[in-house]
């Protein structure tokens, strides 16, 4: 019973290991690999560069109107 216990742990043990997974995130083609939520990130990032350009827009339009009322901000 204590070999069958201490084989187990053994087993238990050695499946715990898996110095792998670190030298296959540095590696360059771990980074292009294409993944399954590319397409909703793409779209995410997209969203925020237009959120960033609406809002140059408003400053812009902002100052503009500032400007037009002769800087009186009241």
């Amino acid at each position: 019973m204590r070999k069958m216990l201490l084989m187990g742990a053994c087993v238990a043990l050695a499946a715990c290991g898996g110095g792998d997974d670190e030298a296959a995130k540095t590696d360059p083609a771990y980074e292009d690999r294409e993944a399954v939520f590319d397409p909703m990130t793409d779209t995410i990032d997209r969203a925020k560069e237009v959120e960033a350009m609406g809002k140059d827009r408003k400053k812009a339009m902002d100052e503009a109107l500032e400007g037009a009322e002769g800087g009186n901000a009241e």
